[in-house]
Formats: C-alpha cells, sequence, structure tokens
C-alpha cells in the first residue's frame, strides 16, 4: 500500500488530488457472517470475517451453478481494514498529506465521524 501511494504521488502534478472511496471500516469489522444470494439461476454463498489481530477482512465466495455444480473462488477476498488516522499517517508518508475526509456521498459533504461514517472519501493532496 505504501509503495502505491508514493508512486501516485510520483504520479501526480503538483497541487494533484488524489481521491479514495473506502469502505468504513466500522462495515468491514463484523462478527463471522454468512448469507447466500440468487445469480444467473444459480446461489452465490458469502462466508466474510474479521480478523482484529491482522486488521483484514476476509470473504469466501462458493457459486452453486444452475446444473448444481459448486465452484469456489481460488482465494480469499482479503481487504486491509485502515482507520483514518492509519491512512492519514500513510498518506502523509507518501507526500500526500491529508486534505479532506467525507463520510458519504451525500451533499453537503459531512466530515467524517460518528454520525458520517457510510463511506470513507478520502483526499490526498501532493504540495
Amino acid at each position: 500500500d505504501r509503495l502505491v501511494l508514493k508512486n501516485v504521488e510520483q504520479l501526480l502534478v503538483p497541487g494533484g488530488y488524489l481521491f479514495l472511496d473506502l469502505a468504513d471500516a466500522d462495515s468491514l469489522m463484523l462478527p463471522h457472517e454468512r448469507w447466500w444470494s440468487e445469480l444467473d439461476g444459480g446461489y452465490m454463498l458469502m462466508e466474510a470475517w474479521y480478523d482484529p489481530a491482522t486488521c483484514i477482512h476476509h470473504g469466501q465466495f462458493r457459486y452453486l451453478d444452475r446444473d448444481g455444480r459448486l465452484n469456489l473462488c481460488a482465494e480469499d477476498e482479503r481487504i486491509r481494514v485502515y482507520s483514518l488516522p492509519e491512512l492519514t499517517a500513510l498518506l502523509s508518508e507518501a507526500g500526500l498529506p491529508l486534505e479532506a475526509a467525507y463520510g458519504g456521498f451525500e451533499l453537503p459533504l459531512e466530515a467524517y465521524g460518528p454520525s458520517h461514517h457510510e463511506r470513507m472519501l478520502v483526499v490526498g493532496r501532493r504540495p
């Protein structure tokens, strides 16, 4: 993640902006969950959990197609969950200081915080 941000910083012109649209950490830190949905005549079975020791949200996907064949994803989905202070430090380290953080898309935009955290919209700016 550090390398990606550093490469973005090198590609941006001075004064250029980086916009990140992230799932809110709170929504990814759910306990072990299982659910299913219908998809193309089959069923998608999903299982997700958050590991607080690694700050990683895991997801497993299985698809039971209309012919009864079970298809497994080769690898689990893995999402590193960052808090706003962690993202602020990563952006700063990459030379893209935090310009703003918003809690969703509704206008007027509201600052990311306890009452506004449907998404984490982060803006970094190259000086």
